[in-house]
């Protein structure tokens, strides 16, 4: 019989990280359905603009993670992270906002830099609170759980923005997410093992660089592979 899944044994940092990292991913999944069809709304001219939108974070988070990684090394993640969610609630409330190619443009290019925040972040937190018997359950669990967010704002965009548009919806989930940096502020506060217990404050910042550059470079490769070929 197969195991049931539970997060008994789940560092409540990494839960605590993936809740926060899918409420503020609604934001940005929610375009993938509502731009391609109302992007008359937001002032741009022509359809292929959506296409460059929609593509652009990506190809900022090649020359951004090696320089988030280094940021890590210099602050702790909780500031990491609130940062990441700062600069989440800025574009998602830019989207309700701005008009325009240019502003979107540069709205789009803030949102690959809060990726690679909350990417690298969360991936540093669950190689910082595993071993090696639970890192591929958590990493599991974290990947579940975060991509709630894209199923979420999938939802939400089409079936919200028919009735009261795109930029009304993108100030309704940049009001949400502010409830996310509240969440975050009282809940992550440190690295804790898989046993529970607090580690010292080295445990804080990121682990050694090369496991952040490999890591990174897994999941750049995948998902700008994929959205390139979606173009084809």
């Amino acid at each position: 019989m197969s195991k049931k899944l539970h997060f008994k044994d789940t560092p409540p940092v990494v839960i605590s990280i993936s809740l926060v990292t899918a409420i503020c991913l609604v934001g940005d999944s929610m375009l993938y359905i509502a731009l391609p069809i109302f992007w008359k709304e937001v002032g741009l001219d022509s359809l292929w603009q959506v296409g460059i939108l929609l593509s652009i974070n990506r190809f900022i988070r090649l020359p951004f993670n090696p320089i988030i990684g280094w940021v890590y090394q210099k602050i702790s993640l909780k500031i990491g992270l609130i940062i990441a969610v700062i600069l989440g609630a800025i574009t998602t409330f830019g989207y309700g906002i701005i008009t325009g190619f240019i502003g979107w443009l540069i709205l789009r290019g803030m949102w690959g830099v809060t990726w690679s925040f909350f990417r690298i972040g969360g991936l540093a937190a669950v190689i910082a609170s595993t071993t090696d018997k639970n890192r591929g359950k958590t990493m599991g669990i974290y990947n579940g759980l975060y991509r709630l967010g894209s199923l979420f704002g999938m939802l939400i965009g089409g079936i919200l923005t028919p009735f009261i548009g795109l930029k009304h919806v993108a100030l309704l989930l940049g009001v949400c997410t502010l409830f996310a940096f509240f969440y975050l502020f009282h809940t992550v506060t440190t690295i804790q093992d898989s046993k529970g217990n607090i580690k010292n404050h080295e445990a804080t910042h990121l682990p050694p660089y090369h496991y952040k550059r490999f890591f990174c470079f897994i999941a750049l490769s995948r998902n700008s592979y994929f959205h390139l070929k979606s173009f084809n």
